[in-house]
């Protein structure tokens, strides 16, 4: 033990037990001496003793206590390693920045900037909240009542998603969200549909077929409507007023439907192809904020599975070195306790010699250690190893949870594909101490 170095060479004979027992069979042989004298002590001899007293008393069990106290020291910095492990994890678990808290924080965002495209922010129930490239796909096997192939009303410029195009950016400001988009796009064609299936335009008599309306006959005198028409032979027909003219009653009767109804169909047809591009384009945006959201969620799953992995391993580490400093503490600590009592007794003689006592017998029932709580090592027992409960088994894109995260609005405005390419990959987790590991132990 480090004590030895610390003694000079007349305590240097205590420093184990059987030195200790030399030194008391000293002390008796001085008693018995004595005995045999009469009982006296020279005074030189009592010199001797006192002066190894005093060496024993301001440096050996000073010694001792310092050595109790080193030894109490590594204890307590392996139990303070193992804590720290606790405190990191809950520093990491709250960090805003680039801690968990942090990815929560980032995955709260990126789900309410998804939410607010997707459905006007509406969330889905029980979702889990608190402390990429642009795609061109759609949801497969959904049905959007129309052809998402087709760049609707812009059929000539090719359907563009990114952030840069004019377009795509003229149309998301038309809306706020996709299950409006949606009920907008639905409503308008609707309406034209229905007025489509409404139109039973109801023509008047075919006078091709009306034999009446197409005799031919010589008219040598002039066409009553036109010059152009003077030397063949002419249909009664073509002499008719117009008020009676079968002819002009036909396209007269179509010119009217026209008016009656072309304007307001070619204007319900723009609203309904209009309001449908602006479906293509919000839904377009939202699959982006949709694929941002999973990212972040995965990024804050990760910082919990590296989190809990690194305590995982400071806390094996931390507590097997913690372990085998409690092992050496308490050894030395009994150790250290069995020299004190032993010094004990050696002082007990040399106090009872310098009183002219040659009766030693009283300081041998003296059992046990009477100064040896200096020489108690405290040892504090570290905490029990957190379990990594935060962990989350739903994660994208298990079924479990795309029902919770969009369950909720799959019916009319479902959410992109989400399925093993896109899936949560695993945390990249770092290698944990050599010896928070059995192999690494050995």
């Amino acid at each position: 033990m480090r004590v030895l170095a610390l003694l000079p060479v007349a305590a240097a004979l205590v420093s184990t037990h059987e030195r200790i027992d030399s030194m008391k069979d000293t002390f008796r042989g001085v008693a018995e001496s004595a005995k045999k004298n009469g009982g006296k002590i020279d005074q030189g001899t009592k010199d001797a003793i006192q002066g190894w007293m005093n060496t024993m008393n301001s440096t050996l069990v000073q010694a001792l206590i310092d050595e109790a106290n080193d030894y109490q020291a590594i204890l307590n910095a392996a139990w303070d390693n193992v804590e720290g492990c606790a405190s990191s994890r809950v520093a990491t678990f709250a960090d805003e920045t680039s801690g968990v808290k942090g990815h929560a924080i980032s995955r709260d965002d990126a789900r309410k900037a998804h939410l607010d495209s997707k459905n006007c922010g509406t969330k889905c129930a029980d979702v889990v909240e608190g402390h990429p490239s642009l795609l061109q796909q759609w949801p497969t096997g959904h049905n959007h009542s129309y052809d998402t192939s087709r760049h609707w009303g812009k059929e000539d410029e090719a359907a563009d998603y990114s952030a840069g195009s004019t377009t795509h950016v003229e149309e998301l400001a038309k809306t706020t969200c996709e299950t409006l988009a949606y009920n907008d796009q639905s409503t308008k064609c609707a309406t034209l549909d229905i007025h489509v299936k409404s139109l039973a335009p109801t023509p008047p008599k075919d006078w091709c077929t009306d034999a009446s309306a197409t005799t031919h006959e010589n008219r040598p005198v002039a066409h009553p409507h036109t010059t152009a028409i003077s030397q063949r032979q002419w249909n009664s027909w073509e002499a008719r007023d117009t008020s009676n003219d079968v002819v002009y009653t036909w396209f007269h009767a179509m010119d009217q439907w026209d008016v009656t109804h072309v304007d307001t169909y070619k204007a319900e047809r723009v609203a309904c192809h209009d309001a449908r591009r602006a479906h293509q384009h919000r839904t377009q945006k939202t699959y982006q904020l949709q694929r941002a959201f999973e990212s972040a969620f995965c990024a804050w799953t990760n910082s919990i599975d590296v989190t809990c992995h690194v305590y995982d391993g400071c806390y094996e580490s931390t507590k097997y070195t913690h372990g085998v400093q409690l092992a050496l503490a308490t050894t030395v600590e009994t150790q250290l306790k069995a020299q004190q009592a032993a010094l004990e007794c050696v002082l007990c003689y040399g106090g009872q010699i310098l009183l002219d006592n040659t009766d030693l017998s009283q300081c041998d029932n003296n059992a046990g250690c009477q100064n040896c709580d200096p020489l108690t090592i405290e040892k504090k027992v570290p905490h029990t190893k957190v379990a990594c409960d935060e962990k989350q088994t739903e994660k994208p894109c298990t079924d479990a949870w795309k029902t919770k995260e969009y369950g909720c609005f799959a019916a009319e405005t479902p959410a992109n594909d989400c399925g093993p390419t896109e899936a949560c990959p695993d945390a990249v987790l770092p290698s944990w101490p050599a010896n928070a590991t059995e192999s690494g132990r050995l």
